[in-house]
């Protein structure tokens, strides 16, 4: 009995030849798969591409944060890759002025985008090189051996200026390299053969989302960033009620866009009144200067908290309220209603009054007698200068007493039920009520308003409700 014949199958031509190249001889199946699928993968092993082998350089960009709000600042990463074997030796220098890095990237984005403004570089340290046509910094990464690009990094300062989806592209690294170089007659390096490299950037998605609404504290600072602030406390420069707030702002936001706490509009600070404030910012952080004065006949005793509310990009984002520690008020400062030391007065504008008259006698009397001791002759001559001399005594008894006794100058009010409030301004609580028809000691005065008090304190008139009386 004939066996039956068993069918074998032919393995075509172009499998043997992808088994061959698949499974070396000695080499099983998974371990192959093991050398080139898992290796690249983790990073272990360079992929081997074609397009991998060709590229000199390398451009990547990407954001610093993985979410961008309106007036958030942020970077861009800048991240310029040169194959091994070419930097540095095989670089050609693009100017005459050397750079460490002999490259230039492009970004034609740049400077052309409403939502984008760029901001000063603060980075004075790293490598050179141009970006656009201007210096900038990188720094070199850590060289890994395993990868076929030595990796410099330089960031870009940004901040987002309005909501927007942005596709940054056209970006470029651009460099020259030669593989052999010759000297000149300068002891310059002339390249033999370059090639010139240009080399685009993936484009870069970019969107700048606005705040959110939902949660927005009131009030708002409008900061984007990470902030803190700090309090102090001084006493005034003169000896009245007023002291001084000294509050500092630091954090990584545009402060030049952070709107300083309005401490009048803050309930606890209704026992103050704000007299007016300063901002000075500098490169570390925003001062701010306020002058408070404390109302009412017993001040407080703390300064309450001062909140300040901001947007933090996060992660996680949310809005944030930071506020300074109440501050302990200086146990000396009188109260506002309280009585103050006497003030210099205000001079009076006669101009012939008892010191002009007392000064001109006194010339007189002196030319009197300066011609008494000059005379030599003529007793009768004499005689009369000596009785003038004596006579010019006799207004200057009436005029010593005025000048001596000290001068005050008193305020006659004119309205009925004038409001008495203790500080110049209209906004604050009024402290009493005066009876048309008083009389009240000036301390001060300016063009709209009178600083007077009597037995039961001191306090501030409006000017047109009195009239100045000079005693």
């Amino acid at each position: 009995m004939d066996p039956t014949p068993q069918k074998t199958t032919a393995t075509p031509p172009h499998r043997r030849e992808s088994l061959v190249n698949l499974r070396p001889r000695g080499t099983p199946i998974p371990g192959l798969l093991r050398a080139r699928v898992l290796l690249p993968a983790l990073g272990l092993l360079p992929a081997q591409t074609a397009t991998a082998q060709q590229l000199a350089g390398k451009l990547e960009i990407k954001a610093s944060a993985p979410q961008i709000f309106v007036g958030q600042r942020f970077s861009l990463l800048l991240r310029i890759g040169i194959r091994r074997e070419l930097y540095p030796k095989r670089l050609v220098q693009p100017f005459r002025r050397r750079l460490d890095l002999p490259v230039q990237v492009q970004v034609p984005w740049l400077g052309k985008n409403p939502a984008l403004q760029l901001l000063p570089r603060t980075n004075r340290t790293g490598l050179r090189f141009l970006l656009g046509t201007e210096l900038a910094r990188a720094r070199p990464l850590p060289d890994h051996p395993a990868s076929p690009f030595r990796w410099f990094q330089a960031r870009l300062p940004l901040q987002a200026l309005q909501a927007a989806t942005l596709n940054l592209q056209g970006s470029r690294l651009l460099f020259t390299h030669a593989a052999s170089f010759r000297e000149d007659l300068l002891g310059g390096r002339q390249p033999i053969a370059p090639k010139q490299e240009e080399l685009p950037a993936p484009p870069l998605p970019l969107k700048i989302l606005p705040l959110p609404p939902k949660g927005t504290p009131i009030p708002f600072s409008g900061g984007v960033g990470k902030f803190r602030i700090q309090a102090r406390l001084e006493p005034s420069k003169d000896k009245g009620p007023s002291l001084l707030l000294l509050l500092r702002i630091e954090g990584s936001g545009d402060l030049s866009r952070l709107r300083p706490p309005q401490l009048q509009d803050i309930p606890t600070f209704g026992s103050f009144h704000v007299m007016g404030w300063t901002r000075e910012q500098e490169a570390g952080g925003l001062n701010l200067r306020y002058e408070l004065v404390p109302l009412g006949k017993s001040p407080p005793k703390n300064l309450p908290p001062i909140p300040l509310s901001y947007f933090d990009p996060g992660p996680p984002a949310g809005y944030r309220l930071v506020q300074t520690p109440p501050l302990p008020l200086p146990g000396t400062l009188p109260p506002a209603a309280a009585a103050a030391p006497p003030l210099p007065r205000p001079k009076p504008s006669r101009f012939f009054g008892p010191k002009t008259l007392l000064a001109l006698l006194s010339l007189c009397q002196g030319i009197l007698l300066l011609t008494f001791f000059l005379v030599r002759t003529a007793p009768p001559l004499k005689a009369i200068l000596l009785t003038l001399l004596l006579a010019s005594l006799i207004p200057e008894a009436f005029l010593l007493p005025p000048i001596l006794r000290p001068q005050t100058a008193r305020v006659l009010i004119l309205e009925p039920d004038c409001p008495l409030y203790p500080v110049p301004h209209t906004e604050t609580r009024v402290l009493r009520k005066l009876k048309r028809g008083a009389l009240l000691e000036l301390i001060e005065g300016s063009d709209r308003w009178l600083h007077v008090r009597d037995a039961s304190g001191q306090g501030w008139v409006s000017r047109s409700a009195g009239r100045v009386h000079h005693l």
